[in-house]
């Protein structure tokens, strides 16, 4: 999988469909649901690109050093974020 960061996407345009992905999903959406989705939204913008997904989070987990709940909950926030951003490329590139 090579996903390229679009310039045309704003960060926040992404980061709010990726919140409002996961309000409308996960009712209890927490503030400390939110920092993990922004941590792992914030680490892939870092990295541009995703040229092996797995490959990725082991260095994002490692990086962010979280526990192993929380490393479930990353590695969803990153597949969601992977979604939403093709979603959004599809959508701007029409």
């Amino acid at each position: 999988m090579h996903l390229e960061i679009c310039p045309q996407i704003e960060e926040e345009q992404i980061l709010a469909h990726t919140y409002v992905g996961y309000s409308n999903e996960y009712p209890d959406f927490t503030n400390s649901s939110k920092t993990v989705v922004s941590t792992a939204y914030r680490t892939f913008s870092y990295l541009k690109c995703l040229h092996d997904q797995r490959q990725c989070f082991s260095v994002l987990a490692a990086r962010s050093q979280l526990n192993s709940d929380s490393h479930q909950l990353f590695q969803e926030a990153l597949t969601n974020i992977s979604i939403i951003y093709v979603k959004l490329k599809k959508e701007d590139t029409g």
